[in-house]
């Protein structure tokens, strides 16, 4: 969290009338469970794991189900998403994924 300022200034600089203790609660704040919220804000899983795979598969049915269908079938074929190289990436690095998880943060964290 020691960029976190920092990085809701680059935002605020981004937009326009965005508040910037707006812009950080969107990127860092804690939400309730009953509101979708949970301990991990953000997570970089950088490979297709379980839970990418889950919300590639969600993204995707959803996106078929659309009356213009963007997505032409309710799943990704096999083989659709590869990412060979990423993991090889990783390994040759010595690295696992997530690469970096980003903890929700109470509101009361937020520092200008």
């Amino acid at each position: 969290m020691k960029n976190a300022g920092e990085v809701a200034r680059m935002a605020e600089a981004q937009t326009e009338k965005m508040d910037r203790k707006v812009l950080w609660a969107s990127l860092y704040a804690e939400a309730r469970a009953e509101q979708g919220g949970a301990p991990v804000k953000l997570q970089f899983d950088y490979v297709v794991t379980d839970r990418v795979q889950r919300l590639l598969d969600d993204a995707t049915a959803f996106l078929n189900e659309l009356p213009n269908k963007p997505a032409a079938t309710p799943r990704i074929r096999d083989g659709g998403v590869d990412d060979h190289i990423a993991r090889e990436v990783l390994a040759s690095r010595g690295l696992t994924s997530p690469v970096g998880v980003v903890m929700a943060q109470p509101l009361s964290a937020y520092r200008e």
